[in-house]
């Protein structure tokens, strides 16, 4: 399914509109809010493992990740390994076998259905977003295809925060296609590189070179990556 920009301008300004909470929580909150669902949670990985969660929102999402890292199972860990989305719509000692432990105790806490969904942007892995509902059932598709997009934004930002890029230019940088953001991202890295600066200087460096030169962002980000211009420390 192709993203849909149009929904995803909806969504950035929908996330505008939530006050509390640092980004990733405020995703977490969108995602309750538009898919909808009873709670949602960000998991970073790190060496091919699971290594905590950066963000959540809904006691659901709360009980199903602290469950996860103190049992060391789960749909985040079935995901994280397989590089899969893991749904599952009628939670069940049946179609929780894969994570017998963990399957009992969300169970317990009434949570009945579980989307996990792989964050990653070209050959890079971040995570896994999880969508978690206490009513069983299938999302519908137009559920699915926001909880997809939703997904696609968190792992924008979780690759800009880890940049350092959080700054007012992001919303432009969520707002870009897939491809497009990957090449930015691409790009400032080799600035930063050839200049010895950090990645938002490099990120600043880009943006004014492109306004000077009336080029949009991801046309320069394509210029650096083929070496047909160059930067120094006189840009």
């Amino acid at each position: 399914m192709s993203p849909d920009p149009d929904r995803r301008h909806d969504l950035l300004r929908e996330l505008a509109s939530i006050e509390h909470g640092d980004l990733l929580e405020r995703l977490c909150k969108l995602a309750i809010a538009q898919v909808p669902c009873d709670g949602a949670a960000v998991v970073l990985t790190a060496q091919g493992i699971p290594a905590g969660v950066l963000a959540s929102a809904g006691e659901c999402a709360r009980v199903l990740t602290e469950a996860e890292f103190d049992l060391g199972e789960g749909p985040a860990f079935e995901s994280t390994r397989t590089d899969r989305l893991v749904i599952v719509d009628h939670l069940n000692t049946s179609t929780t076998a894969a994570w017998p432990v963990v399957g009992a105790l969300v169970l317990q806490a009434g949570i009945s259905a579980i989307a996990t969904l792989p964050l990653r942007l070209g050959a890079i892995r971040l995570g896994v977003a999880h969508v978690v509902r206490l009513q069983p059932g299938p999302l519908s598709d137009d559920a699915f295809a926001t909880a997809r997009l939703i997904a696609d934004l968190i792992t924008d930002a979780v690759l800009f925060l880890q940049a350092g890029l959080v700054n007012a230019d992001f919303d432009d940088l969520l707002s870009a296609s897939g491809t497009d953001r990957l090449r930015v991202h691409q790009a400032t890295g080799m600035v930063a590189e050839i200049l010895g600066c950090q990645m938002p200087d490099a990120f600043a460096r880009m943006r004014a070179r492109a306004y000077a030169e009336g080029l949009p962002l991801v046309d320069l980000a394509t210029q650096v990556i083929e070496r047909e211009v160059e930067f120094s420390h006189d840009d």
